[in-house]
């Protein structure tokens, strides 16, 4: 058996990296630690990163796809999935880092006994109360649902984790679905229903609601089509094959529109207003899955300078999870650098993120996969084929 990691997809890391650099600029421009700009370059800035939230769904929908690639594509097999490996490697890449993140924010928290802008800012809100129900929905993967239900400011980096939590309360039950399901076919509609279900929740929040976008954004009902959507997306992929083998030039129009479609709504809508949020994630997360579909099929897309242009997109989850401890850790310094700050927050966040990925995150997942007895297996497939699919 084969230890080669699996292909990478230039395309899925491109959406990772431009999808945390929105996350990463709200969070830090947000702060105000930077200071000085024009005010014409202010407004840029703050259209530019001002719907930064949105960015947490291209990767649910990445989330989604590599997953259910994961998931499905080397058996093709749906009865017969080996949910073993499946959790183990989803253990192996998600709790290493997680632990460590959670160890640095409570050591930050006991040498940091008074609370000044940044730590209350990045650490510890003015109303946060680290009791049981704090560290038990972290664990549980609730806590999107303890910061809708306790009204805490939990702060940025506490803030980020409700995205993980979100995602594994998905991943608990969609293998089970999927195997119990058994095809492609009953798999794609209950994904097409979780899609129709999240945007009748928030068109309910829209109406009970108006106010609450944070009940539109975090909570998982309403979020979990868009990692619905990087499923489905994955199970398009050999119709798309079909098409873009009889008209090539159609690959180009889906990676391109789907482009156009997410700059669209970002760039033209309000993470704050309920009403367009009924649609607007949905709109987003199918802009996302458009280009991956496309970009998949694009040649010029699967070329090294593009392997090596979207590398950094695997750092990802480091720099969502690393960013405000960065943030934190170089305050004094991005505080004297005034408008200039920015020059070394971003590259400096990627080569932090760098450094955790290769000494760390990979031997530790490497660690926990030996230890639970599941080396890394072949490589998946590019693209999905109808064999693998049952198709």
């Amino acid at each position: 058996m084969s230890s080669r990691a699996p292909e990478r997809i230039p395309v899925v890391d491109l959406i990772r990296l431009f999808s945390i650099i929105p996350v990463m600029g709200l969070h830090f421009f947000l702060s105000g630690v930077s200071k000085g700009y024009p005010p014409l370059l202010w407004q840029g800035i703050i259209h530019t990163f001002a719907n930064g939230t949105f960015g947490v769904s291209c990767f649910f929908v990445v989330s989604g796809f590599v997953i259910t690639k994961m998931l499905v594509g080397p058996s093709g097999n749906f009865q017969g999935l080996n949910l073993k490996a499946f959790y183990v490697r989803r253990v192996a890449r998600l709790f290493p880092l997680l632990a460590v993140v959670l160890l640095a924010g409570l050591a930050i928290l006991a040498t940091h006994p008074q609370s000044d802008y940044a730590m209350s800012l990045c650490y510890r809100g003015p109303n946060s109360h680290f009791e049981w129900g704090f560290w038990a929905s972290l664990f549980t993967f609730t806590f999107n649902w303890f910061i809708l239900l306790s009204h805490q400011d939990v702060s940025f980096h506490w803030g980020v984790l409700w995205s993980l939590a979100v995602e594994e309360q998905f991943y608990l039950f969609y293998p089970l679905l999927v195997k119990a399901l058994g095809n492609r076919r009953k798999v794609m509609l209950f994904l097409a229903g979780v899609v129709l279900s999240a945007i009748l929740f928030r068109a309910g929040v829209h109406l009970w609601a108006p106010r609450d976008f944070l009940m539109s954004t975090i909570a998982s009902f309403g979020v979990f089509d868009q990692i619905a959507l990087g499923a489905l997306t994955y199970f398009l992929l050999p119709f798309a094959e079909d098409l873009f083998k009889k008209r090539p030039w159609f690959s180009g129009l889906f990676f391109f529109g789907g482009a156009v479609l997410v700059l669209a709504v970002y760039y033209g809508t309000s993470i704050v207003d309920t009403g367009l949020l009924i649609w607007t994630p949905t709109c987003l997360a199918l802009g996302c899955a458009l280009m991956i579909i496309g970009g998949i099929h694009l040649k010029f897309m699967n070329g090294q300078w593009m392997k090596i242009l979207s590398w950094p997109g695997q750092l990802s989850y480091g720099a969502y999870l690393w960013h405000v401890t960065f943030l934190f850790l170089f305050w004094p310094v991005f505080s004297a650098m005034g408008p200039w700050a920015p020059l070394l927050y971003f590259p400096g966040v990627g080569l932090f993120c760098y450094v955790s990925y290769r000494w760390f995150e990979r031997p530790a997942n490497a660690w926990v996969r030996q230890v639970f007895g599941k080396k890394p297996g072949k490589p998946f497939p590019d693209i999905a084929s109808k064999e693998r699919l049952g198709i």
